[in-house]
């Protein structure tokens, strides 16, 4: 078997972030290497991150773009940034650069990962094929965003910003590209975008490490529950999961919120106009055996997200016997069978209670639901799954298995 036929380029976001993205990415780049592939890594340029590969605002009136260039200490067989000119305008950031060009015409296959179909604008305009696999459209990524921005900002978003990326989605979706959604909800939206076509949209979730994520052969209720995630990314919507501990603390259910993730000051704000701050234990980011104790010691993990592409963290914590109660927010509906492996609750903090409560008060049905998630995990969401995903996407692609 030549080396080329076992080169793959990863076009992904910039991996120094947490997030499920990061994780979809990781997991892809280790699997795709046991498997004997050498795999390059291409991301954007973070203007944070690497400002010296973006062209200034100056810089960019008068015709400079950003640059590329590889990271040294990689443990990869090719890693590399790829800065733009205006940065800080989202759109730049998947333009057609020549120095995206330059490292996407030297790879015959390519597995573009984001949150959106926009991370394989790149690709696609360089014409060649490749695998998209995301995590929600362009709607659900950005919409609970403006909020948060600024009145500049905003007219920005409206007017420049998200015309360009839904110019480059469409552009994305309509090339004939073998696209895979994490879930069968963001499946269903990015058909709504090419609803007359025989656009190749299908799921392809990520897979969990079962034999890592495992419950404790005994545990005692807790009073904990718990959330892992961005809390300060308002599509989790953090207000109502402080209403929620609050009322669970008023009925003495629930001490004891935990929280996993990155934070940051007005998170806690909102917890302290919720009079909840006391109660709340923020960890910050964890490595995965912290992670993996975290959800042994919850009696419930909580979503309360106003939209999810899947929520990986549900499932892990499924995995660990925990039973999950979420909001209908569409990717924790392919894995929360409501009375069965948890619950789809109403957005409102006395729903949640009363599940909740209902739950941990009946003991034989909780050692039920910790049981069938467990099961719901190894049987779906494990790597051999995974495998059969994409090597039917691979086919799709490039008419050959990926295994062979």
């Amino acid at each position: 078997m030549s080396t080329a036929k076992r080169r793959v380029l990863v076009v992904t976001l910039p991996l120094e972030f947490f997030g499920g993205v990061q994780s979809q990415a990781r997991f892809l780049i280790n699997h795709l290497q046991r498997h004997q592939f050498e795999v390059g890594v291409v991301t954007y340029a973070g203007r944070g991150l690497y400002p010296e590969l973006n062209a200034s605002w100056l810089r960019s009136l008068f015709g400079g773009s950003g640059r590329s260039e590889p990271c040294t200490g990689a443990h990869r067989s090719f890693d590399a940034k790829v800065g733009c000119r205006f940065p800080g305008l989202e759109f730049t950031y998947t333009e057609a650069s020549e120095a995206w060009q330059r490292i996407i015409k030297s790879y015959t296959h390519i597995i573009a990962v984001g949150g959106t179909p926009v991370i394989a604008h790149p690709v696609v305009k360089a014409g060649r094929n490749c695998i998209v696999w995301c995590a929600d459209d362009l709607a659900g990524d950005r919409d609970d965003r403006l909020g948060s921005m600024s009145l500049p900002r905003r007219v920005l978003e409206r007017y420049l910003i998200r015309p360009k990326l839904e110019a480059q989605q469409i552009a994305v979706l309509n090339a004939g590209r073998t696209i895979r959604g994490i879930s069968e909800a963001t499946v269903e939206r990015l058909k709504t975008y090419v609803p007359n076509s025989d656009a190749d949209i299908e799921r392809m979730q990520i897979p969990i490490d079962t034999s890592f994520y495992t419950p404790l052969a005994y545990k005692p209720r807790s009073k904990i529950m718990g959330f892992a995630g961005r809390i300060s990314d308002p599509r989790k919507n953090p207000r109502l999961l402080f209403r929620v501990f609050r009322e669970l603390r008023q009925r003495d259910i629930i001490r004891e919120l935990h929280i996993a993730g990155p934070s940051d000051g007005s998170t806690m704000a909102i917890a302290q106009s919720y009079g909840v701050a006391d109660g709340i234990i923020f960890h910050g980011h964890m490595n995965r055996e912290g992670l993996r104790d975290m959800y042994r010691s919850l009696d419930v993990f909580v979503l309360a997200s106003h939209r999810e592409g899947l929520a990986l963290v549900g499932i892990e914590a499924m995995a660990c016997g925990v039973p999950v109660v979420s909001t209908r927010c569409g990717g924790p509906e392919d894995y929360i069978k409501d009375g069965v492996t948890g619950y789809l609750s109403d957005p409102q903090p006395e729903s949640f209670a009363d599940h909740i409560s209902g739950l941990l008060h009946d003991p034989k049905t909780y050692d039920q639901i910790s049981a069938a998630c467990r099961k719901m995990a190894t049987e779906n969401f494990c790597e051999a799954v995974f495998e059969q995903h994409l090597d039917n996407a691979w086919k799709a692609a490039w008419g050959k298995s990926y295994r062979s």
